[in-house]
């Protein structure tokens, strides 16, 4: 854990916890740290949810596939970033999305104790930093659904990058995504989306070099 400490101290879930703190906390949730190599499934759709986990190194992504096999990219994790926490909290029988390693990536996986430890003062802190990671996620997703809710490629595409724009403050941004990512993300057809990104940019609307994008 001495090599992630700084991640870890990035990390919402542990925000007012000093290092002795996160040490302990991390023992009492038998807390264990796991190498993912690129493409590999950290949680996989259907199994039981028993562990949160924390990026501590490389990229996750959290997929959901319909029942034709169309994929969907509900969020892309970065260190620091906790996931699987809704899932473990609700008490659900299985994990409805998959998340799968983008990179060589790096997981602490926690699990929540069946009885509250002795240092409950701790433990109470940690839940309530839980329950505000989760609000913030919130958020993200209502978000997105105001990017999935319009009716064409063109309205989520340009209700998606006026999003980032003011999120970053400028006209000229990076985004997270490469083309098949961000139609996942869309939830679009990447040709479509070609299509779309070439009218726009023939239209003065943007200008884009891979992920590079600017509104006009």
């Amino acid at each position: 854990m001495e090599n992630y400490f700084e991640i870890l101290k990035k990390c919402r879930v542990f925000t007012g916890l000093d290092r002795d703190d996160i040490k302990h906390l991390t023992e009492i949730m038998n807390s264990k740290i796991i190498k993912y190599s690129k493409g590999d499934v950290i949680f996989s759709e259907g199994e039981k949810p028993e562990h949160i986990g924390v990026v501590l190194h490389g990229h996750a992504q959290i997929e959901r596939t319909d029942y034709y096999g169309n994929r969907s990219i509900v969020a892309v994790l970065e260190p620091s970033e906790v996931f699987g926490e809704a899932f473990v909290c609700a008490g659900i029988k299985s994990i409805p999305v998959d998340v799968v390693a983008l990179d060589e990536t790096v997981v602490m996986l926690l699990g929540l104790p069946d009885i509250p430890p002795e240092n409950t003062d701790l433990y109470n802190r940690f839940i309530l930093n839980l329950l505000r990671t989760s609000s913030v996620k919130n958020l993200v997703l209502m978000k997105r659904l105001e990017v999935t809710s319009k009716r064409s490629t063109e309205e989520k595409l340009m209700t998606f990058l006026m999003q980032t724009a003011k999120e970053q403050g400028k006209s000229s941004f990076r985004i997270a995504y490469d083309r098949q990512q961000l139609a996942d993300y869309l939830e679009v057809d990447r040709s479509g989306l070609s299509a779309v990104i070439g009218k726009l940019k023939k239209n003065g609307k943007i200008k884009c070099c891979k992920d590079l994008f600017e509104l006009l």
